[in-house]
């Protein structure tokens, strides 16, 4: 299952093709570029945050938010033309800080020997979740046009495109040229699933720790050489 599979599993579909049928504005009106109208912007998008965090979606109105980021709602209306594109711009900021803490930890991965490498990329990647659980909870589960969002439905791709930087973690030894296209394809898969899942719904006795170990365990054998090759 694919993280934007995650993504979108909750949602039956024909509550989506209700969603198609009427669409809905996710754009902000503008972005702000003075320094004063950026600090509006960034309380404006905290404040959705933490709503969405303690009360969750539905509970979230474009009033609630005014109130709660201390500003007026003209002001929210000068950037916003409803409570969907607040959420959908707390979507976007939350789905970027995931990624680049991803290819943060990269860049410090490729750094090591590829093994510990690999776990130190893998760990991160759970930490990148585990920070932003409560908010990334609510919206897995709730936001019921999540998918429409450009830029969570870009995440596969720029998930492999993680994915084809990470090959360096293997041995210097050469793969096959099939099988270097398959670890690509696996790896994000099986990594985003597993991390998602894990940090959303923790299952009962087990310890995150473990459950690092044994992914780093599977995919261990994918950066190994292909004596075939």
């Amino acid at each position: 299952m694919t993280i934007i599979r995650v993504f979108t599993r909750f949602y039956s579909g024909s509550r989506i093709r209700r969603v198609m049928r009427r669409p809905i504005e996710l754009s902000p009106k503008k972005l702000p570029t003075q320094s004063r109208s950026r600090a509006t912007y960034s309380a404006i998008l905290q404040a959705a945050a933490r709503i969405l965090e303690q009360r969750g979606y539905e509970a979230l109105t474009t009033n609630h938010v005014a109130a709660e980021a201390g500003v007026g709602i003209a002001s929210l209306y000068e950037y916003f033309p409803n409570k969907q594109s607040i959420v959908a711009a707390v979507v976007t900021t939350t789905v970027e800080g995931v990624l680049t803490d991803i290819e943060t930890a990269l860049e410090q991965a490729l750094s090591e020997p590829p093994e510990s490498g690999l776990a130190t990329w893998i760990s991160a990647m759970f930490a990148a979740m585990d920070k932003r659980r409560a908010l990334a909870k609510t919206l897995l589960r709730e936001v019921p046009f999540l998918y429409d969002i450009p830029t969570v439905r870009a995440v596969r791709r720029r998930l492999l495109g993680l994915a084809a930087r990470g090959h360096a973690l293997r041995p210097a030894r050469a793969l096959s040229l099939k099988r270097l296209e398959a670890l690509t394809y696996v790896l994000p898969l099986m990594v985003s699933s597993a991390v998602v899942e894990s940090v959303i719904r923790p299952p009962k006795g087990i310890a995150r720790r473990d459950i690092e170990n044994a992914l780093v365990e599977v995919l261990r054998p994918l950066f190994e050489p292909d004596s075939r090759s």
